[in-house]
C-alpha cells in the first residue's frame, strides 16, 4: 500500500518539556481521499477558525488517552479531552470506505458510531483487527513509531496520560523536503532515529538474505 503521490505530513511531539521525536505519516489519498485530505489539512491549518471558533490545527494538540501496547489518540481540537472534535466538513463527515485494515502504525479515526468522524484520530502500536470495519484506517506511519510507543507507554489515569503529551507542530513534507529525521550526531537539527524506525544496513539485509529472515 503507498502511492509516490501520496501526502506526507509530520507530527513533532513532546512529553511534558521533552520534545521526544517526530512522526512521518503517509496518508492514503489514493484510497480514502476525503479524510486523508481532513487530516493533512488539520496538519497544515490552512483551513483557518472552524465553525466553532476554535483553529481547525492539530498545532499545540494533545494526546487525550495512550494504552500501551494498543494505541495513542489524539485530535480533539476544540476541548482537547477526548469529548469533541471538529472536521474541515464541518462538525463530522461520514465513513468513506473501511477497505484498509488496522495493522501496527495505522492512522485511523476515532468515531461515535456510523459517520461521526470529526479530528480525532489514533494510531495503533500493534495489529487491531478488532477495529477493521468500524473506523476508518487513512495512513501509516512512515518514521516514528518510536515515538508513537514512548506515548503509549507513559504512566495514565484511566488512559489519561498523567504528564501533557502535546502535538508541538505539524505540517506537510513536500517531495523533497528533508524529513528531519537522523542520527543523534548531537545537533538539534534533526530528531533522532529510535531504533524500531533504524533503516537496515547493507550489512545486515546481506545477512537477512543469506539466513532467510525478514
Amino acid at each position: 500500500m503507498g502511492s509516490d503521490r501520496n501526502p506526507l505530513v509530520f507530527l513533532d511531539i513532546s512529553i511534558g518539556l521533552c520534545r521526544v521525536g517526530r512522526v512521518v505519516i503517509e496518508l492514503f489519498k489514493d484510497v480514502v481521499p476525503k479524510t486523508a485530505e481532513n487530516f493533512r489539512a488539520l496538519c497544515t491549518g490552512e483551513k483557518g477558525v472552524g465553525i466553532l471558533g476554535k483553529p481547525l490545527h492539530y498545532k499545540g494538540s494533545l494526546f487525550h488517552r495512550a494504552v500501551s501496547q494498543f494505541m495513542i489518540q489524539g485530535g480533539d481540537i476544540i476541548a482537547q479531552d477526548g469529548t469533541s472534535g471538529e472536521s474541515i466538513y464541518g462538525l463530522t463527515f461520514e465513513d468513506e470506505n473501511f477497505k484498509l485494515k488496522h495493522c501496527t502504525g495505522s492512522l485511523s479515526m476515532v468515531n461515535a458510531g456510523p459517520n461521526t468522524n470529526s479530528s480525532q484520530f489514533f494510531i495503533t502500536t500493534i495489529p487491531t483487527e478488532h477495529l477493521d470495519g468500524t473506523h476508518v484506517v487513512f495512513g501509516k506511519v512512515k518514521k516514528g513509531l518510536g515515538v508513537v510507543e514512548e506515548v503509549s507507554r507513559v504512566t495514565t489515569h484511566q488512559d489519561c496520560p498523567t504528564v501533557k503529551c502535546c502535538i508541538e507542530d505539524c505540517g506537510e513534507l513536500g517531495p523533497d523536503d528533508d524529513w528531519g529525521l537522523g542520527d543523534n550526531d548531537g545537533t538539534a537539527d534533526v530528531y533522532p532515529l529510535y531504533p524500531v524506525d533504524w533503516d537496515p544496513t547493507e550489512q545486515q539485509l546481506q545477512v537477512s538474505i543469506k539466513t532467510g529472515r525478514d
